[in-house]
């Protein structure tokens, strides 16, 4: 891939936001001032940038820069360190970022030598004597028109541990691979990794899950001895063998299921049009901070089966997995508090975890009631949709888009559907409230009002009654049996 270079600097020269920052720069009389960092690689592979973030580099009077920069752009100082800040600003209706930072070493070829990557090492003079030239001291433009991430020294892997993971996501993002002498020098450094922040370790990997082929970069991080380290219970999976229709060991089945989920995704109107647009928006929009509703999916992907090894029994020739679900949520709950995963993220991840058995059996029954379908639903709660799709994409791992997977494709849509046009309008419009199973019974607040209330609501969604009075009726009528089961529990 042949880069312009020419064409990207002189788009550059013309870029409103960066011509906003020289001219800051200028009046101050900041020179020289670099521009870094991903907003020039972006420019240089001539897609535009895919963050709204500039990294500038300044050897002279950061303060005076800084200040100039505030009331130009306007926004709020935030400082990162103690060598850089950060000017966060609205343009438009998005939010962008200007970090300024002080120069490492002696001259900006020195503070280059030190950076992540080669393609990451390339600086742009934007008011000194090499204004408008890229000055490349590490073989940056050759590894960007390569597509290869490389280093420019294995220290800077020692330096920090966490760029064995940045090296995969990176890679994963902009399409590219990792070279040899790189990935040899990843594996050497891996056992760093565990000494990185949480946080840090977190905010990466669910960068890595959002990429449009999550699999194939978790194996890379496998291979190059990453994943046992960020991961550890993942390493119990390989090589655990699985009794039919399952042609793969736990590891192989798992990273099938981890790629189906963009394969669903991507397809899901067509093969899901009962989901509705919302469910791929909904898919697309962040949980917590910029982690994705779709990467939590993957990541539950990914640790679905992670309770197996532990609960597998064989009888002859058969290999049972009795409870993985229990197991494997607990495990999951671990992993998401390791990596400080907070509370909504865990609840989607365990849940999915937990719940991803119970579409697949009652889609493989002869006849699924819609009452059936209700309690599915009742008791996924929140992370039905997620349940849903996670089973599409587990079943064709398993079996291929045959029969087995067609059953499943159309008991999802049914799904989706009844909780559309039965589920959501009893919901919406219930045939009793709470004063009116009170005064129906002759009975005080208490939990029973709810058993009943729910017990209304099934009998709602399935069609079994369709007015008030026929809902009390039928109150009525089971209220021994709810009352029996309530002092049983």
């Amino acid at each position: 891939m042949a880069l312009d270079v020419s064409a990207a600097l002189r788009a550059l020269s013309a870029d409103p936001l960066l011509c906003t920052l020289v001219a800051a720069a200028t009046r101050r009389g900041v020179a020289p001032l670099y521009l870094v960092g991903g907003y020039l690689r972006d420019h240089l592979l001539g897609r535009g940038p895919r963050e709204r973030d500039l990294d500038l580099v300044c050897p002279g009077d950061r303060r005076a820069l800084v200040a100039e920069c505030l009331v130009a752009l306007g926004g709020t100082l935030v400082p990162l360190d103690p060598t850089t800040v950060r000017i966060v600003f609205t343009r438009g209706t998005h939010s962008w970022q200007v970090d300024v930072a002080a120069l490492r070493g002696e001259g900006i070829e020195a503070d280059l030598i030190q950076r992540d990557f080669t393609v990451n090492a390339l600086a742009l003079d934007l008011t000194g004597d090499r204004a408008g030239k890229l000055i490349d001291v590490t073989g940056g433009v050759a590894d960007l028109e390569a597509r290869r991430i490389r280093v420019p020294s294995p220290a800077v892997l020692r330096e920090d541990p966490l760029r064995c993971l940045r090296a995969v996501r990176m890679a994963a993002q902009l399409g590219f691979r990792v070279e040899p002498a790189t990935a040899a020098a990843i594996r050497a450094a891996a056992g760093g990794v565990a000494a990185v922040s949480a946080e840090r370790i977190r905010d990466e990997v669910f960068r890595i899950l959002d990429a449009p082929r999550p699999a194939a970069h978790l194996a890379e991080l496998d291979d190059l001895a990453v994943l046992p380290v960020i991961l550890p219970p993942l390493a119990a999976l390989k090589g655990v063998p699985q009794g039919p229709p399952h042609q793969r060991d736990v590891w192989g089945h798992t990273l099938e299921v981890v790629g189906g989920i963009p394969w669903v995704l991507e397809r899901l109107p067509r093969l899901v049009p009962e989901a509705g647009v919302e469910t791929v928006e909904r898919m697309a929009a962040p949980v917590e901070g910029a982690i994705s509703r779709r990467s939590l999916l993957v990541f539950a992907a990914l640790l679905h089966d992670v309770g197996k090894p532990a609960a597998r029994t064989q009888e002859g020739e058969r290999v049972r997995f009795l409870g993985h679900e229990a197991r494997g949520a607990a495990l999951a709950g671990t992993l998401c508090e390791a990596l400080r995963l907070g509370r909504q993220g865990t609840a989607l991840v365990t849940g999915v975890v937990a719940h991803h058995l119970r579409p697949i059996l009652l889609a493989a029954e002869p006849v699924v009631t819609l009452r059936a379908r209700f309690r599915l639903l009742r008791d996924l709660g929140e992370v039905a949709e997620e349940v849903l799709l996670h089973s599409l994409a587990d079943v064709r791992a398993t079996a291929g888009e045959d029969a087995a997977f067609q059953r499943q494709v159309a008991f999802v849509r049914e799904t989706f559907a009844f909780r559309r046009d039965r589920v959501q309008p009893a919901a919406s419009a219930p045939l009793l409230r709470g004063e009116d199973v009170m005064a129906a019974l002759g009975i005080a607040p208490g939990p029973l009002v709810g058993d009943c209330l729910a017990a209304v609501a099934e009998w709602q969604a399935a069609g079994e009654v369709g007015s008030p009075a026929e809902a009390v009726e039928r109150l009525r009528a089971e209220w021994p049996i709810l009352r029996q089961d309530r002092e049983a529990s």
